[in-house]
């Protein structure tokens, strides 16, 4: 749920203008069209001249600040929802759209702050999962992983919270728990790009790469221009030995997201399937700073094959074992073969 939209009042305070109850009603119902259909400088002035007429109308405040909110502008967004709670405090629908607004805005300690005393009051499936988003994209897996398990506890038909569960549990190696979550979010959704995509990586551990191919291009038929689709389109044929095909992907990834550390860590595969080690530890490590706690579980693998690579046969094993103590069983399988102690 992105955000909380009134659709009918079940009570409109007294008008102070011209019009009757009924006659803002369907204005209302109107501008609450042209939000829906993304028209939202139409709806602001739509929800202006309801205000102007009844200006305690808080369900047209409160959908003012979602158009504003849509549109950008975060500051007239909380200024409506402020007022919404001013009118009536407590109010959940405005609370929790104020929760949105200062995400966006990159203002994450207050929003998570404000869910924390929603949820307390509120055992909301959104609270949990927009917890869980926030702590996802702040890197921050355990909690994250806390909050979509609260939220499906409540929910269980919400299928970005079994996506985004099965991801960190997919990042982290536990590939059975991942399966398990995105075989969940299939079933209630078979074509969502983002748990196809999740399903082509799952194969890919399995090195079904040829089945993994079919997935992620149903998703990519869905959303051609997402770069996370591209990058692992890239990544496939990557194991599938085809280095023209996959450069080109990887690289069109980059284009379009500059800023995804998996694209860094497929790119820096790219180099070293190339034997070009050098730029392969560059990219790695540059991959490991942006994903800061919480690196791609293969990424010390990688690494200590460019560092055996380049000869530095210590900092490989030193490297393999660090991934072994993090988890990864391939790091684990490099050192038992190539290092003496481990």
């Amino acid at each position: 749920m992105k955000w909380c939209l009134y659709f009918l009042p079940i009570l409109l305070v007294s008008c102070v203008g011209g019009k009757s109850e009924q006659e803002l009603l369907d204005d209302f119902a109107r501008a609450n069209v042209a939000l829906k259909r993304d028209r939202y400088v139409m709806a602001i002035q739509a929800y202006d001249q309801i205000i102007k007429e009844s200006p305690k109308f808080t369900a047209a405040i409160n959908n003012r600040g979602i158009a504003y909110m849509e549109l950008g502008q975060f500051q007239e967004a909380l200024k409506n929802f402020d007022l919404v709670l001013s009118l009536e405090p407590g109010d959940y629908d405005a609370a929790f759209n104020r929760t949105r607004a200062l995400w966006l805005q990159g203002l994450w300690r207050p929003a998570l702050e404000e869910l924390h005393l929603l949820s307390s009051t509120h055992d909301s499936a959104a609270v949990y999962f927009r917890m869980g988003q926030i702590y996802y994209q702040q890197n921050r897996l355990d909690s994250a992983l806390w909050s979509f398990d609260q939220s499906l506890e409540i929910d269980t038909v919400n299928v970005e919270a079994w996506i985004n569960r099965g991801n960190i549990h997919y990042y982290r190696g536990d590939y059975p728990r991942s399966q398990y979550d995105i075989q969940k979010a299939l079933a209630l959704e078979s074509s969502h790009p983002l748990a196809m995509n999740t399903q082509a990586l799952l194969l890919t551990e399995d090195s079904d790469w040829l089945e993994a191919l079919k997935w992620i291009k149903r998703a990519l038929a869905i959303q051609p221009e997402e770069p996370y689709l591209i990058n692992n389109l890239g990544y496939v044929y990557m194991g599938m030995d085809s280095l023209s095909q996959a450069e080109q992907y990887i690289n069109q990834s980059l284009l379009l997201d500059p800023n995804n550390p998996w694209a860094y860590r497929n790119k820096a595969i790219w180099y070293l399937k190339s034997h070009r080690p050098k730029k392969t530890i560059e990219l790695l490590e540059q991959a490991q700073t942006m994903t800061q706690n919480n690196p791609p579980l293969d990424l010390l693998y990688y690494l200590g094959q460019a560092y055996e690579a380049i000869g530095d046969h210590e900092k490989a094993c030193n490297t393999w074992h660090k991934g072994q103590q993090q988890g990864d069983r391939r790091s684990a399988a490099m050192l038992e073969q190539f290092c003496k102690s481990g």
